[in-house]
Parts: C-alpha cells; sequence; structure tokens
C-alpha cells in the first residue's frame, strides 16, 4: 500500500511491504558504500602518515666505526684547510692536502678516535654522528676541546665494516713493564683492533689498538728522518699511549715506549721492554 505524506512541504513516498530495489541501483549503492569506505581509509592514512615525524634511520651511528670511507673536513687548527680522508678497515687512513697524500693510524673506541701523523704524534678526538653523511668531530688537546668540524662524506662505502687487522702483534704475548718494577703483564692481541690483557696482582680488562710499519719521522736533527714502526694502544685508565717496536725474531719483539712528542712530530722514547709469544 502507497500512502501520500508530507515532509517539511515536500510530497514523499512510503513504501510499505518488501519491494526489491532494481539490479542497477542496488549495483551503484554497493559502489557508493566501496567509495565512502575507500575514502575514509584514505583519509585516516593520510592522518597517520602525516602526523608520523620519526627521524630518519640513523644507521650509521651503530656502527662501531662510521669513519669508514672517504670523507672531507675543515681542520680548525690548519686554519679551516680543507683535508680528504679514506678510512679503511686495517686501522690505517689517507689524508690528501693540496695534493700531498700523508699515511696515519687510528682506532675507534665508544665515541672517541684517537690518529697517528708523523708530523704531528697522537691526537684524540670526540665526535658525533649527525646523519648517515655527516659526522661532529670535536679535536682535544690536553683535556679540553679545542675546536670542532664536520666531516662530509664525498662516496658510498660499499666495504666491510669490521676491523681486520694484519700485523706482526697479532696473538698472545708476554711481558714486563719497568715503570712498573717490571710486572708481568700479559696481552692477546686480535684481528678486530682490540686486545685483552692481564696483570698480575693488578686485574684485566681490554684495550684497542692499531700498527703503523715502516713510518718515516722527523728527528732532532734539522731535516733528519728515521724509519720506524708504530703501535698505538688505547686503555680506559691510561689513554692513548704510543711505541716503536722492532720485530727481532718470530717469537719476540723489542717495544719502546714513546714518553712525548717533540716539535713536528719527533719522538722522545723512553723504557724498552720485550714481548715474548705465547708457543701454545
Amino acid at each position: 500500500m502507497i500512502k501520500e505524506n508530507c515532509f517539511n512541504g515536500t510530497m514523499g513516498i512510503k513504501v510499505s511491504g518488501k519491494i526489491p530495489f532494481p539490479e542497477k541501483m542496488l549495483s551503484w549503492r554497493t559502489r557508493g558504500r566501496k567509495l565512502l569506505v575507500g575514502l575514509v581509509c584514505l583519509f585516516v592514512g593520510f592522518i597517520i602518515s602525516g602526523c608520523n615525524n620519526d627521524p630518519e634511520d640513523i644507521w650509521l651511528a651503530r656502527k662501531a666505526n662510521p669513519f669508514l670511507g672517504k670523507w672531507e673536513a675543515a681542520i680548525p687548527s690548519m686554519g679551516g684547510a680543507i683535508l680528504q680522508f679514506d678510512y679503511k678497515t686495517d686501522g690505517t687512513f689517507e689524508a690528501e692536502f693540496m695534493g700531498q697524500t700523508m699515511t696515519g693510524g687510528y682506532l675507534v673506541t665508544g665515541n672517541q678516535m684517537f690518529t697517528y701523523l708523523s708530523f704531528e704524534g697522537i691526537a684524540e678526538y670526540s665526535f658525533k654522528v649527525v646523519d648517515n653523511n655527516t659526522i661532529s668531530v670535536t679535536e682535544w688537546e690536553d683535556g679540553a676541546p679545542e675546536g670542532t668540524t664536520s666531516f662530509i662524506r664525498t662516496a658510498n662505502y660499499w666495504g666491510n665494516w669490521e676491523t681486520v687487522m694484519s700485523n706482526s702483534f697479532l696473538g698472545k704475548w708476554n711481558s714486563t713493564i719497568p715503570s712498573m718494577e717490571n710486572a708481568a703483564i700479559h696481552f692477546d692481541y686480535k684481528l678486530d683492533g682490540t686486545f685483552d690483557w692481564s696483570m698480575d696482582g693488578f686485574g684485566v680488562g681490554v684495550g684497542s689498538y692499531f700498527i703503523l710499519n715502516s713510518v718515516e719521522v722527523p728527528t732532532e736533527t734539522e731535516g733528519g728522518t728515521e724509519t720506524v714502526n708504530i703501535m698505538v694502544s688505547y686503555l680506559g685508565f691510561e689513554g692513548a699511549a704510543g711505541y716503536t717496536f722492532v720485530v727481532t725474531n718470530d717469537n719476540t719483539i723489542a717495544v719502546t715506549e714513546i714518553e712525548s712528542f717533540g716539535e713536528g712530530g719527533v719522538i722522545n722514547a723512553g723504557s724498552t721492554t720485550n714481548f715474548v709469544r705465547v708457543v701454545e
């Protein structure tokens, strides 16, 4: 039965009983519902993505050594001169300045980096990874910050992220420390640039190191140079320490402590001791 009635001044139709919708009307009604659902989902997705302000994934900060690869930086201690660096997995790096290439050594521990170049000796830096292509580096001298600069990556790095050392110290050694009444100390140098140490009556720990072979260094004689092998190690309780060494034979290395570096990187040598390989 169909009745006429008024609704807000317009004529309407009230349907009683069940009258099926035409097939086309049902089709359009279904399409309309699907369209409405799609628009709602799109709107919700837009809101969610618009509110997603998560920062870029700075994966470089999770690397034990973020410096691997090629970088450039303006060096404050050199008057802002631009240097190019190429850090390698074996604990060495190349620094290029005005067409001249210098080879140095480095180690990274935590947020600290220690380097060696023959004209300056050991240098200390702290750093913070800013993004995957930028590292903020601060130079330290005598326990105080000297200046901060940004290292900018100049080429993508596709190599190995693990340190792989190759040097005469790999393995286990026994030695004594002249400055501590020849106290016995034991080392186990590893491929990853770390070493375990233990000292009788003192304790145990882990350190880091790098090796540079056949380095030409200045002497106190004007214009004079000599060729030495360099090891730099880092221990938390003493900081970075430098040594020269001579391989005596397959099982013995004579190691001389570097007490200080003079003008231009001149080495002031200290006492010498022997490292004797532990043959197992």
